[in-house]
């Protein structure tokens, strides 16, 4: 067991105390520190550095004032065993790896906060291994080094090593410029002071120390001087002895100060004067009862009550707890609902949402029905709002104010009946309050890649925000005019309109491959595709093969058109159908599908002929048509048109247009129908008249 060494000889107790402190102020810095934050992380590295710096110096201070002379006293007395142990002592460097890991961290500042973080748990596993490894060599130096010097050296020298050692360490911190620890220094330099002042006043006799301490100020003599005799009074006094005493020198005090001119301290005596007037009435205010009390500290405010009711002693902590706004809640909690409301009408809206609200939930109530009440929008019907929302404001108003203003307002907005028409073209253009298709009227360059680049964003956002949304809702999809619009885009919109009865994407450069694997098939009542010069007869091959799809899940190969046409029909031979008719027809007598396309415009589609319509003709998918344009559409015969005719009940003649060119024998169609739309057409839509 190593012998018991009193402080006033440790030469290790003081240095040793501060470096524990500084070693728990840098592992928990580092422990705490978000290395995300560059101040922070800079701060830290700054800290580190300077710390461990002392940390150096305390180690050169320990070999230039303790091992030195330890060494000259151990080589005097010729023993190997404890030179052994003084030269391993200080034999391992510590501190050179862990500063150039903390200049190593200044290259991190400008990385991503992944090698930070790296970096700081690195910096925390080498803070820890250095604390393991240093606290026992404090531990060492506490228990086999100190035995060494009480051993060699006498008490006046081990007095005078300690004197020097701490004055070193504190010569080095004021050298730096670091304040981390200024609470570990000041009262280390205190004791420095006061420490080399005793060795000599110690010694000095009775009547020199009176001499001394008269040239000193009443507030050095109480908290300096008399700090020993205070232990003496308490020990051969009793407490009511004590009280009594000290008011009758605080009496006196304030008697002499009286007697004299002298007003320099008139701060020190007002507080004495009341703390002598107070003390006397505080005896008989102690015995009062807690009702008495509680009577009394009613008349004060909630203020008063805490700053200083509240200190006193329980007694008056627990009246005082008991009258701060208690009696004041119960008179408020009993409040009905109207009152409170009519109360409220006279606060403003951030003094209802920032207060009343968060109190209880009457009060929550109550706020809220006078909030609602001042604003005479929230007092609009459901029915009338949405109609406002209908007819009365554009999308664009809908997205950027009025989903902003509450929750029943964005419900509304959430409203099927709100987004059945749909025409993302025209928001493209700038065109936020009507769904009418735009005719394109001759642009220069630049305005067309303008027009391009916001079809762009919008289009993408429209799929990527606004259908997963409200999708389900549109009814009427509107595509006409685009100009940068694609199959693969064409089928993610497609596929998340699953209500879509009306489709246009006239005058777009789509093809049949668009409409693969169309699933809303069955519920399409109309389909424009005038301008569409890309489609063909695959158009119609692709629609048939996704009604059987929706149905079987089965995938029809599209096979060669000449076993399809007209001339090869026959309803009694099935040998002359194509496989897609044939799955078709089979399958339509088992389960009878409803294809419901009413209208049907083909608009200068010049690509398509009368295999295309045969397709819907044989398969009995035109039953429902009511309405057909054919204008432009020269691979088209008159006999299928007239086939087309008589298999269509409610096609009447006045809802046909096809080529004027074509030729037939019946008189009667040709004086009912309508002829070609597209002559002397500004809009792009083909036409025969025009072809050289």
């Amino acid at each position: 067991m190593a012998p018991i060494v009193f402080d006033e000889l440790n030469v290790f107790t003081f240095p040793h105390s501060r470096m524990r402190k500084l070693m728990n102020c840098c592992t928990s810095k580092v422990g705490h520190t978000d290395f995300t934050s560059l101040n922070d992380f800079e701060q830290l590295l700054v800290r580190l550095q300077r710390t461990f710096v002392e940390f150096m110096a305390h180690e050169e201070i320990e070999n230039h004032f303790v091992m030195k002379k330890l060494k000259k006293k151990l080589k005097q007395h010729s023993t190997i065993d404890d030179t052994e142990l003084i030269c391993n002592c200080h034999k391992v460097d510590r501190f050179t790896p862990l500063v150039s890991l903390f200049r190593d961290g200044y290259a991190f500042i400008r990385r991503g906060n992944a090698d930070r973080v790296s970096y700081g748990v690195k910096l925390h596993k080498a803070m820890m291994k250095f604390y393991d490894d240093f606290v026992p060599h404090m531990h060492e130096e506490e228990n086999d080094i100190q035995p060494l010097l009480s051993k060699y050296f006498t008490e006046m020298e081990l007095k005078i090593m300690r004197i020097e050692v701490i004055k070193m360490t504190l010569q080095k911190r004021e050298n730096s410029a670091n304040n981390i620890v200024y609470e570990i220094e000041r009262p280390l330099k205190i004791y420095v002071i006061s420490y080399e002042r005793l060795i000599s006043i110690n010694n000095l006799s009775n009547n020199i120390l009176q001499s001394i301490m008269k040239y000193l100020t009443d507030r050095q003599l109480k908290q300096s001087c008399l700090r020993d005799i205070q232990p003496l009074l308490s020990k051969y006094f009793t407490e009511m002895e004590l009280k009594i005493m000290r008011i009758e020198v605080i009496k006196m005090t304030l008697q002499k100060r009286e007697n004299s001119a002298n007003n320099i301290v008139y701060e020190i005596e007002r507080p004495l004067k009341i703390y002598v007037i107070s003390y006397e009435r505080l005896i008989s205010i102690n015995n009062l009862s807690n009702n008495i009390l509680q009577s009394i500290m009613k008349y004060l405010t909630d203020r008063q009550l805490k700053q200083s009711c509240l200190r006193v002693n329980k007694q008056w902590n627990q009246c005082a707890l008991k009258v701060i706004s208690y009696e004041r809640l119960i008179s408020i909690n009993n409040l009905s609902n109207n009152i409170l409301q009519s109360i409220m009408k006279y606060l403003t809206d951030r003094q209802l949402k920032q207060s009343c609200l968060r109190v209880n939930k009457q009060w929550n109530q109550c706020a809220l029905k006078v909030l609602d009440t001042r604003s005479p929008i929230s007092q609009i019907p459901n029915e009338i709002l949405l109609r406002l929302f209908t007819y009365y404001l554009n999308p664009y108003d809908l997205f950027h104010s009025c989903i902003h203003v509450n929750k029943q307002w964005k419900n509304i907005i959430n409203d099927k009946s709100i987004w059945k028409i749909v025409n993302p073209i025209n928001w493209s253009k700038g065109q936020w309050d009507s769904n009418i298709p735009l005719e394109d009227i001759n642009k220069n360059e630049d305005d067309t890649i303008t027009v391009k680049m916001n079809e762009i964003k919008i289009i993408s956002g429209f799929v990527k925000y606004f259908l997963p949304n409200y999708g389900s809702s549109i009814e009427n999809l509107i595509l006409y005019g685009s100009l940068t619009i694609n199959d693969n885009t064409a089928r993610k919109i497609f596929d998340l309109c699953p209500n879509m009865k009306h489709l246009n994407i006239g005058m777009t450069k789509l093809t049949p491959k668009a409409f693969i694997h169309f699933r809303w098939v069955n519920s399409l009542e109309s389909l424009l595709l005038e301008g569409c010069e890309l489609m063909d007869d695959n158009l119609f091959n692709h629609l048939i093969s996704s009604l059987i799809l929706n149905e079987t899940n089965e995938i029809i190969p599209i096979e060669d058109k000449q076993n399809c046409l007209v001339e090869n029909l026959c309803q009694n031979h099935t040998k002359h159908k194509c496989y897609l008719c044939q799955q078709y027809s089979q399958f339509n007598s088992k389960n009878s599908i409803k294809f419901q396309l009413k209208i049907l415009n083909l608009s200068g589609c010049y690509r398509f002929t009368d295999y295309g319509l045969n397709l819907l003709i044989e398969n009995n998918l035109t039953k429902c048509l009511e309405y057909i344009d054919l204008s432009g559409c020269i691979g088209i015969t008159f006999d299928c048109i007239s086939f087309l005719i008589s298999s269509s009940k409610n096609l009447i003649d006045e809802n046909i247009y096809f080529c004027d060119n074509l030729q037939s024998s019946s008189s009667l169609l040709l004086s009912t129908a309508n002829c070609c739309r597209n002559v002397d057409n500004y809009s792009g839509r083909y036409c025969c008249r025009c072809i050289n």
